[in-house]
C-alpha cells in the first residue's frame, strides 16, 4: 500500500472529498480500515480508495501473521483490486523466516487471474544477529501482469534470488570503536518470460561505529544492467539498449545522532551507463531543544558523457523543521527543491493528540 496513489492519476493531482481512518486493536488482533473518495476530475472519473489490514502475534512475541485488502473502484466502472498475506516466523533463536504472498484482479484485464502471471511472491530468510556471522537469502518474483491499485512496484516480470552475508564483531571495551561489520551483497534476476539475465549485483561494504555513535561507512559496488528499451534520463541524454556494467566506491560519515549539531555526508565515484558520475550530498542539522530542531539536505549529481558530448546535472535541496509546544501539539514543515524537474513544494503539518 502506497499511499500517494491516492490523489494523483497519471501524474495529475485529483481532489479529495474526503476519508475516514481507523486504527487498533480488537481482541488479539491489530486492525487497520481506511476509505477516501475523489472527486471527478476532467476524464478521470470519481474513485474509492480502500484499505483493509489485520495482524496477529503467532507462537511468540516476535512472530507473526497477517493479511490486506486494498480496492479502487471507480463510477466509470474500472475496478482493481489487491490481496495478500504476510507473515514473519520466529523459526528458532535468531532465525526468522518473511513470507509476503500477494495477487491482483483488474477489470481492465479481460483474461481473468492467470495464477503467476498476477501474482507477487518474496520469501526471505535470515539470522537477525549483531555479533559474529550473519545471513540473509531472498527469493522475488512479480508477475507480468501483476497491477496493485494502490501499491507500488518498479519492475514487472521478473524473478531475483540474493541477498547478502556479512560478519560483525565488537572492538575491546578500552577502544573508542565500538564495532566493525564486514558485508557482501549479491542478487541476479531474470525476466521470468525469456529467462534471460536482466540485472546482477555485487558489493562489499564495511561499516565502522565510535561509543558515540559516529559511523563510516565504506562500500564498492559493481551493477550490471541490460537495458530491453531506451529511456531518458533528461530532456537532452537518452540511455539507449544495451548491456551496462557500472561499477562505483561510495563513502559516508555520519557524526551522533545526540550532538547538538549533527551531519552526514556521503560521496560516490563511478561509472553510469556509460559516462562518469559524481554525487555529493550533505545534511547538517540542529537540536535547539526538545521542543524544536532544524535540519537540511544538498545533493548535487553530475554524470559526463564524453561519447554524447553532453553532460547532466541536477540539484536538489530540502528543508525541515519541527517544534513541539507540548506533548499533545507538534507541527512540521516541510520544503524541497529539484532542479531536474524544476519543482518545488512545500508542507505545513499541525497535529493534535488530545489523549
Amino acid at each position: 500500500f502506497y499511499s500517494r496513489r491516492i490523489g494523483i492519476n497519471d501524474g495529475e493531482r485529483i481532489p479529495i472529498w474526503g476519508g475516514a481512518r481507523l486504527v487498533g486493536r480488537f481482541d488479539k488482533w491489530d486492525v487497520g480500515v481506511m476509505s477516501m473518495q475523489s472527486r471527478k476530475a476532467d476524464e478521470f472519473a470519481s474513485e474509492n480508495f480502500g484499505v483493509f489490514r489485520v495482524r496477529k502475534n503467532v507462537f511468540n512475541q516476535r512472530s507473526y501473521i497477517g493479511g490486506m485488502l486494498t480496492t479502487r473502484i471507480g463510477a466509470d466502472g474500472h475496478n482493481n483490486f489487491a490481496y495478500g498475506i504476510d507473515g514473519i516466523i520466529n523459526v528458532f533463536k535468531q532465525d526468522y523466516l518473511q513470507v509476503n504472498l500477494a495477487q491482483t484482479q483488474d477489470t481492465e484485464d479481460a483474461s481473468g487471474i492467470k495464477g503467476m502471471d498476477r501474482s507477487r511472491i518474496y520469501l526471505m530468510w535470515e539470522k537477525r544477529i549483531i555479533n559474529g556471522f550473519g545471513y540473509r537469502f531472498s527469493y522475488s518474483n512479480v508477475g507480468e501482469e501483476y497491477n496493485p491499485g494502490l501499491g507500488f512496484e518498479r519492475r514487472k516480470n521478473f524473478s531475483q534470488i540474493g541477498d547478502k552475508i556479512f560478519y560483525s564483531w565488537f572492538a575491546p571495551n578500552n577502544s573508542r570503536l565500538r564495532q566493525t561489520t564486514i558485508s557482501f551483497d549479491a542478487n541476479v534476476s531474470f525476466n521470468n518470460t525469456s529467462n534471460k539475465l536482466e540485472t546482477s549485483r555485487l558489493s562489499l561494504e564495511g561499516e565502522w561505529e565510535w561509543e558515540r555513535g559516529t559511523n563510516l561507512e565504506v562500500e564498492v559496488e559493481k551493477f550490471r544492467d541490460v537495458v530491453p528499451e531506451s529511456f531518458d534520463l533528461s530532456d537532452d541524454i537518452t540511455i539507449v539498449p544495451g548491456d551496462y556494467a557500472n561499477t562505483s566506491f561510495e563513502v559516508g560519515f555520519e557524526t551522533p545522532s545526540i550532538n547538538l549539531a549533527t551531519i552526514n555526508t556521503s560521496l560516490k565515484i563511478g561509472s553510469f551507463y556509460g559516462g562518469d558520475l559524481l554525487s555529493a550530498s550533505v545534511s547538517p542539522g540542529i537540536i535547539f531543544s526538545k521542543y524544536f530542531s532544524i535540519s537540511g539536505f544538498y545533493q548535487y549529481n553530475r554524470i559526463n558523457f564524453p561519447d554524447l558530448n553532453e553532460t547532466f546535472n541536477a540539484h536538489v535541496a530540502r528543508l525541515n523543521m519541527r517544534a513541539s509546544l507540548n506533548v499533545k501539539l507538534s507541527m512540521t514543515a516541510f520544503a524541497q527543491v529539484n532542479s531536474l524537474d524544476k519543482i518545488s513544494a512545500l508542507n505545513f503539518r499541525l497535529r493534535y493528540n488530545p489523549v
